[in-house]
């Protein structure tokens, strides 16, 4: 017979996650940008290599800007020029017909790529661009089924040249939110899942969820579940920072998400 583990050698397993243990388990945290929201995570702000679930009341309400200054002032800085290609060859494997409305650059390797999975708008470029985000980093993955999107969701983070992997899932099971986490894992990339606030009621393997609602400038956010922390913190943020806001004679499209 095996000997049974001492429970230290158990409580010190890396996968093993204690309700109330903070976010100290190794791994890189980047300012979300909002004091106030990184306040609010444990570590002070997004841990990388995590899914994060994003509950909203409906697709295009401004929930893409809440990471525009995560983009902007990012320092991960861990793309070649050989995953560039290596992520525009991603887009074709997808079986879909994989537009990039803006791929990465391959002669700048500074640069990582944001994926964007089927979004439900077009994005608005004006905006992306005032928020300090290089146009030639976003990437546009069109798939033609809800099974291709993960696919392309899940390669995209494994692919070690994304910044950050975007998706609005129509239909996500349990099974596909931990594949989904453990490619985040794999490659220390941030996954923002965009669902229906109606959904953050269901289990989750996503390590963060949130509840976000916009309020006329405002977000107000609530933190549904976080490790290291008990649900139901709330804060409320400037939709805009005051020193990033669209000049006057620029209008703002709803449907755009920004």
């Amino acid at each position: 017979m095996r000997p049974v583990p001492a429970i230290e050698a158990i409580l010190a397993t890396p996968a093993l996650w204690r309700g109330r243990q903070t976010a100290g388990d190794g791994r890189r945290v980047i300012s979300s940008g909002w004091p106030t929201l990184d306040a609010l995570l444990p570590g002070g702000g997004w841990p990388l290599g995590s899914l994060i679930e994003i509950g909203i009341a409906a697709p295009g309400s401004g929930e893409c800007a809440l990471f525009f200054p995560l983009w902007r002032d990012s320092d991960i800085k861990h793309a070649t020029s050989a995953g560039a290609a290596a992520g525009r060859a991603l887009a074709r494997r997808s079986g879909s017909s994989a537009n990039s409305t803006h791929r990465a650059n391959p002669a700048n390797p500074a640069t990582t790529a944001i994926a964007l999975i089927d979004p439900p708008f077009l994005p608005y470029a004006p905006g992306w661009q005032h928020a300090g985000i290089e146009l030639s980093r976003l990437w546009w993955i069109s798939a033609n089924s809800e099974r291709q999107r993960l696919w392309a969701a899940e390669q995209s983070l494994r692919s070690g040249v994304c910044n950050a992997v975007l998706l609005w899932p129509q239909n996500i099971d349990a099974n596909a939110l931990r594949r989904l986490q453990l490619a985040a894992e794999s490659a220390a990339t941030l996954g923002l899942c965009f669902r229906p606030e109606g959904e953050l009621a269901h289990a989750s393997h996503a390590p963060i969820r949130l509840r976000l609602q916009p309020c006329s400038d405002y977000w107000n956010i609530e933190l549904v579940k976080c490790r290291g922390r008990t649900g139901g913190a709330k804060c409320t943020i400037a939709r805009v920072p005051l020193h990033n806001r669209m000049p006057a004679h620029a209008t703002y499209d709803r449907r755009t998400g920004i």
